[in-house]
């Protein structure tokens, strides 16, 4: 697994400490419904240039989706990060179900236009069930799981087959998992260190040696 971090103006993180201790990617809250901007995300963003990073928004209910989908994504304007961009689940303040999973999959989907990239889902069981409940789509995303437990594995929300990231503890900061086949998807290994290719006709034995000491 490898380890991460999620972080917001509530955060005051020692980006070096995390580093040492090798956690290795942090997404970043950028914004909130049409209106709010994270007064840390540029200070965040910038502080955590040894991570790999990605922006996030906090969906709220009530506001339009596509609006705070473009909200979003001016307001990350260049700092768009490795990571894929993150859309928050878990506004409680409007009524459950109704018109709440359409307008999140209308957000979403203005999400993936503008960004160029499929957007992640966090949410939890306890918020997903019953304010959007068992919708196709949902397990077409990638889905960033908040279960705090010490169990072998979280809780999904209603809809998935999968989690890629598991936000495991918010203690001292949010931390959280991510399956190395994702990491390794997301970031797969470079090609292998440079060879040197030596024609043997015409080669002396010293010229030999000299090319590969």
């Amino acid at each position: 697994m490898i380890l991460g971090l999620d972080v917001s103006h509530w955060n005051v993180p020692n980006w070096a400490d995390w580093a040492a201790r090798g956690y290795k990617f942090a997404w970043i809250k950028c914004t909130e419904a049409t209106g709010f901007t994270d007064p840390k995300f540029v200070a965040h963003y910038a502080a955590a240039s040894a991570f790999k990073r990605g922006p996030y928004h906090f969906f709220r209910n009530a506001a339009n989706p596509e609006d705070q989908a473009a909200y979003f994504r001016a307001t990350v304007g260049d700092r768009m990060g490795e990571l894929p961009p993150m859309v928050d689940f878990e506004d409680t303040a409007a009524a459950k179900l109704g018109e709440t999973p359409a307008r999140a999959l209308r957000c979403l989907k203005e999400v993936e236009r503008l960004f160029g990239r499929k957007p992640v889902i966090y949410s939890a069981a306890w918020w997903w069930n019953p304010w959007i409940g068992n919708v196709a789509w949902a397990n077409d995303y990638p889905l960033w799981v908040a279960n705090y437990t010490t169990a072998a594995s979280p809780v999904r929300p209603i809809g998935w087959d999968h989690w890629d990231v598991w936000q495991y503890t918010s203690s001292p900061l949010d931390q959280n998992r991510m399956s190395d086949l994702i990491w390794t998807a997301l970031f797969p290994p470079g090609p292998p260190p440079d060879t040197v290719t030596i024609t043997i006709q015409n080669t002396t034995a010293f010229d030999l040696k000299a090319a590969l000491s």
